[in-house]
């Protein structure tokens, strides 16, 4: 069950754009999801890498 808005323990958004509902998958290469987690803010990054190679491949 979600928390409640305002509730200490439930997650905000750092930045003014939201998420979508729907995440994205893809299954990596053995080891990867484990050394990703690792990373500091890692989805943040992954998300920004995303744009930059939709950015670059408009197909």
């Amino acid at each position: 069950m979600p928390f409640n808005k305002g509730h200490e323990y439930r997650w905000e958004p750092t930045n003014d754009e939201s998420l979508d509902k729907s995440p994205i998958c893809f299954k990596g290469r053995v080891g990867q999801k484990q050394r990703l987690k690792n990373i500091p803010d890692w989805q943040e990054i992954l998300r920004d890498f995303v744009d930059q190679l939709i950015l670059e491949n408009p197909h």
